[in-house]
Formats: structure tokens, C-alpha cells, sequence
């Protein structure tokens, strides 16, 4: 069985999420697709294995680790970290203020405020030569345990993130259950936008 295939088949024993094969009419020239979002970020990445993959996601928080695996380095204080293998998605919602109008029928929408995005990113630590992936989650651990804001870059949240900075706090982190497998490990996290929105007047 290919490694592909191990990637595919774990990631839905762990987080319950079956990775669809993409499948292409023409495959794209590797030198003439876009390699960048539109704000930086690349679109492709090269894993410690050598396979490239889809929407790397690179996080860069207050340094801790006391070992930078493949994939991490430091820039002054800081860590910068692509996190293994990971699938995003983003959640946003707005809090709107209604006001219903005497002796008339219905509501008037006077405020609404963007609240704080919602940022969820699973994954899977892969341990090298079949042993346990103790570095990485050391990795996770500083992730979670820094108190201070992070700067979460990917083509993905770049859309959503580019207009407050990047910034993102973790919210809660899961390392699901996953027996028989020694070196894989799952981790599910969950971010948020540490920017917060004024709100606006649509309408009396």
C-alpha cells in the first residue's frame, strides 16, 4: 500500500474525515500553476518525506521547543512551524442586534458585529523510522500552552485573516484516540481571531 493511501485511510480512522481523490483532466505543468495566494502564501509544500501536498498551514508563536523537528526553524525569539498534514476549515458568524417596530410588522436590523473567526485545523503526527512522534507533539504542546497571539499563515485563512493581521489564539486542542498504530498521532485544533470587531450601524 502506497503511502498516499496510509495518509488517506488514517486521517479517517482518527478525525472521521474520508480525503477525497482529486481527480484531473489535465494534469497542471508543476511550472506554470500558481504556486502563491493572492497574499503570499503557497499553495504546495514538501513534507519531511519528500511529498508535496496541498494548503501547508505555518504558524509562528514565542519559542519553547526544546527540539525543532523537520518543518520548524526560529527566527529571533520566535518558532516557525508548518503544521504535519493538515485539513482546514473556517467557521464565521455575526452577532445582530434587532429591534422590533411598534404596531408594524417585523424587526429593525440596527447593529451587527463580525465576531472572532473560528479556525479548526486536523492533522496527523508521523513519526519517523515507525517510532512515536514524541518531538512533535512537544511542538504541539508550546502551540497550546503560549499565551500570547500566534500568526497563522495559509492560502485558506490568509482570505479571512489578512485585514487583522494574521493573528489567531488557540482555543482548544484534542489528540483523539488512535490504538495499534505506535508512530501516528492525531491532533485537532481549534483557533480563534484574536481581533475584535467594532460594530457597525446598517440601519434604524
Amino acid at each position: 500500500m502506497s503511502i498516499q493511501l496510509d495518509f488517506v485511510q488514517l486521517f479517517s480512522e482518527i478525525h472521521g474525515i474520508d480525503l477525497p481523490e482529486f481527480e484531473f483532466e489535465e494534469v497542471p505543468n508543476v511550472f506554470s500553476r500558481k504556486q502563491n495566494g493572492d497574499y503570499g502564501s503557497p499553495y504546495y509544500k514538501n513534507d519531511d518525506t519528500g511529498r508535496e501536498y496541498f494548503m501547508p498551514v505555518t504558524v509562528t508563536y514565542a519559542g519553547g521547543a526544546e527540539a525543532l523537528p523537520d518543518g520548524a526553524t526560529t527566527s529571533g525569539v520566535n518558532v516557525i512551524w508548518d503544521l504535519p498534514h493538515p485539513v482546514v476549515s473556517t467557521s464565521m458568524s455575526k452577532t445582530i442586534v434587532k429591534t422590533p417596530m411598534t404596531e408594524r410588522e417585523g424587526v429593525v436590523i440596527q447593529r451587527s458585529s463580525i465576531n472572532a473567526y473560528e479556525i479548526n485545523i486536523k492533522g496527523l503526527l508521523i513519526g519517523k523510522a515507525h517510532q512515536y512522534p514524541e518531538e512533535l507533539e512537544k511542538m504541539l504542546r508550546d502551540v497550546f500552552v503560549t499565551g500570547a497571539s500566534m500568526k497563522m499563515r495559509s492560502v485558506k485563512t490568509d482570505i479571512w485573516l489578512n485585514e487583522i493581521g494574521y493573528g489567531v489564539v488557540v482555543e482548544n486542542m484534542t489528540i483523539p484516540p488512535h490504538g495499534g498504530v505506535q508512530h501516528v498521532v492525531g491532533y485537532d485544533i481549534r483557533f480563534t481571531s484574536d481581533s475584535i470587531f467594532d460594530l457597525e450601524e446598517i440601519g434604524i
